[in-house]
């Protein structure tokens, strides 16, 4: 996973990471219960969007948690791919704050039925 990130393949090292919460034994629950389901009136989780397929994994995971996760925004890494590369990523960049949102907000709609309001906070992801 870690060698996936050093070559600029960050999407394979995210689904790595699922994959490996899911071997060790990780259920949606248990995702959920971390992200979102603690603490729901203190939790604003902006989860990780850099493709498509990254907004599906979040909408189901929300959709199979409980309530439905009121999720604050989204990470994604344009600016950091931009100057790093990251040729696994759409575009070599990734989605942009945006799009990414959009993604996410229309597969929560399409798993749980009920509109999503705007996410307040975009976080893009940058080297120093």
């Amino acid at each position: 996973m870690f060698a996936a990130i050093e070559e600029g393949h960050e999407t394979d090292a995210a689904e790595k990471l699922l994959m490996l919460l899911a071997l060790a034994g990780w259920t949606q629950q248990q995702i959920y219960d971390l992200a979102y389901g603690l603490n729901t009136s203190r939790s604003i989780p902006l989860p990780q969007v850099y493709t498509p397929g990254m907004a599906v994994q979040w909408a189901n995971i929300s959709r199979n948690g409980g309530s439905a996760i009121k999720f604050g925004g989204v990470l994604t890494e344009v600016a950091a791919c931009a100057e790093a590369g990251c040729p696994s990523l759409p575009g070599g960049t990734g989605l942009p704050s945006s799009s990414a949102w959009n993604y996410l907000s229309n597969q929560l709609s399409l798993s749980t039925g009920r509109w999503t309001s705007a996410g307040a906070y975009t976080t893009d992801l940058r080297i120093d």
